[in-house]
């Protein structure tokens, strides 16, 4: 098989049955998961995840919510949304964590080309997913990123490099002359 071959497969969140962290669902997919399950809602995001989306009331059994989830289903995002336009989230969070552990869980028993491939990433990608995992603390769940440490009185931009232009500004300020090329 040529390099890149399946590449063009898409990866399915059904493919994981790894339990998500709900926290990084937004309001309205944690609503959408408590009546319809979290493949269901994920199928959904992965159709129209960003997008202001309409969702009818009583949707028809053809309607293309009813053939993607079931007619019941449908009926119960309908219920939730009432017949308003809503945006339905990305969940972003929450797809990439889904994708990593799937690639983590193909990762044992095939090349990081290979899983790398599966789930869509690049192998530089791939290289910094495992990166992640080295680092990640080994009682599992996602830990908030520790806040970048902030500058202490008095410091302002000390050690910084002034902004491009700024020495142009600062000559005219001092009256020296400027070369302009």
């Amino acid at each position: 098989m040529p390099p890149g071959a399946d590449a063009d497969r898409k990866w399915k969140p059904d493919a994981v049955l790894l339990e998500l962290d709900l926290d990084l669902l937004q309001p309205l997919l944690r609503e959408f998961v408590a009546a319809i399950g979290l493949q269901k809602s994920l199928h959904v995001v992965q159709r129209c995840g960003g997008a202001r989306t309409y969702f009818p009331r009583e949707p028809g059994p053809a309607h293309w919510l009813s053939q993607l989830i079931g007619h019941d289903d449908a009926r119960s995002l309908g219920r939730i949304c009432g017949s308003d336009p809503a945006v339905v989230p990305k969940a972003a969070a929450a797809m990439r964590e889904l994708r990593n552990r799937h690639f983590m869980a193909l990762r044992d028993s095939s090349s990081l080309n290979k899983a790398a491939r599966a789930v869509g990433l690049t192998r530089r990608g791939a290289q910094m997913v495992l990166a992640n995992e080295r680092r990640r603390p080994k009682g599992g769940g996602s830990q908030p990123p520790e806040p970048a440490p902030s500058r202490p009185e008095g410091e302002g931009n000390a050690g910084l490099r002034p902004r491009a232009g700024s020495h142009r500004a600062a000559c005219r300020r001092s009256g020296r002359s400027v070369r302009v090329r």
